[in-house]
């Protein structure tokens, strides 16, 4: 054998060896996973829409003149501006989540100040609407304060149902 295969086949086998000792190196660091991104949800409603809100009660709907819907991924919330007869305009607001094609747990919301001449009266109301690009519509379990209830007052009744109509 010549002397380069010697060293050689010295330095192979000292390096295999390692004198019964792992070879340790650097420990890799595990990836810090990002959470997937939410999706955006299918259905926008973001925009300004108009419609009407009909008590079953009255023969006239209460107009709509608009709801200025924002939208955070489904979360979806907005003032709404109500005609409510002789050129009286009332606040409210209605929001909800959008799923699917609904606008669910849809909260319709008139706080007390709101009406003019009715300082005391509030009124809430629930319930899934059906939910497109350009429309929601469906029915919302009315609850009203006392001061809302009577003759010339927005419900004859402490509760009802009334139907919500929305285009964009």
């Amino acid at each position: 054998m010549n002397r380069f295969t010697v060293i050689l086949t010295a330095v192979m086998s000292a390096s295999c060896s390692g004198g019964g000792k792992t070879p340790t190196g650097p420990t890799p660091i595990a990836a810090n996973p990002q959470p997937a991104p939410t999706p955006a949800p299918s259905l926008s409603l973001a925009g300004t829409w108009t419609g009407t809100l009909i008590n079953p009660q009255s023969a006239n709907p209460v107009r709509i003149n608009s709801w200025t819907a924002i939208q955070s991924g489904a979360n979806v919330s907005g003032t709404m501006v109500l005609d409510v007869g002789e050129g009286t305009l009332v606040n409210a607001t209605l929001s909800g989540t959008a799923s699917g094609s609904q606008l669910a747990s849809a909260t319709f919301t008139v706080a007390a100040g709101a009406i003019q001449g009715l300082p005391t009266c509030s009124m809430s109301g629930m319930g899934t609407q059906a939910a497109t690009a350009t429309s929601v519509s469906g029915s919302l379990a009315m609850t009203f304060s006392p001061a809302c209830v009577g003759p010339d007052h927005p419900s004859r009744t402490a509760t009802g149902t009334w139907q919500l109509s929305l285009a964009k």
